[in-house]
């Protein structure tokens, strides 16, 4: 299940730009590598030597269900996001505005301002629950929670940069899964 999992993971990002900013697409798109420092390479391969490392005292249960059930709510969120923003989706910060650039609000977006960031998180925490790696899944929330902090912080000043006033008005409309409020504006 977990191979099924990642695989759908990846070949949905890929699948997000294709259709939707295929000027954008490249090998980059199946995001195998999203960050400089393989630090994603790095963590499921920890999450991977911690499963077969403690795998023989596990049998499948209600907490492995929770993690799936997390895993695949987490993945629709995610992708309900790229399909909703549509060209407006990018997998990295934009720090200019293009054309096609536009505030999405509606859909996912009327409910939660960050849903790729909260979908990403719940579906990897959702991995290490479902393989009940519990070293993991404690890593995965504390880096996760940190990384995203500051990406949202980074992305909200740029949204405020191209929208303005729109964009403070849905901000103070459309709560945030992620701890915005640790951001100081």
């Amino acid at each position: 299940m977990y191979v099924v999992l990642v695989s759908t993971y990846h070949m949905l990002e890929y699948l997000s730009v294709a259709l939707y900013n295929p000027e954008r697409l490249e090998m980059g798109s199946f995001m195998f590598n999203p960050d400089v420092d393989n630090g994603y390479i790095m963590a499921m391969g920890m999450s991977l030597v911690e499963y077969a490392v403690g795998y023989g005292g596990r049998t499948p249960g209600v907490i492995t269900v929770v993690g799936l059930g997390a895993a695949v709510a987490g993945q629709i969120v995610r992708t309900l996001a790229m399909v909703t923003a549509k060209t407006s989706f990018n997998h990295y910060v934009a720090t200019r505005q293009v054309a096609d650039h536009s505030l999405v609000t509606h859909g996912i977006y009327a409910y939660e301002r960050h849903p790729s960031y909260v979908g990403f998180y719940v579906w990897s925490v959702g991995l290490q629950v479902m393989l009940q790696n519990v070293c993991s899944a404690v890593l995965f929330s504390a880096v996760l929670g940190y990384f995203f902090v500051k990406r949202t912080k980074k992305e909200e000043l740029f949204l405020i940069r191209f929208f303005g006033h729109k964009y403070l008005e849905y901000r103070n409309q459309t709560r945030s899964l992620i701890p915005v409020g640790l951001i100081k504006y």
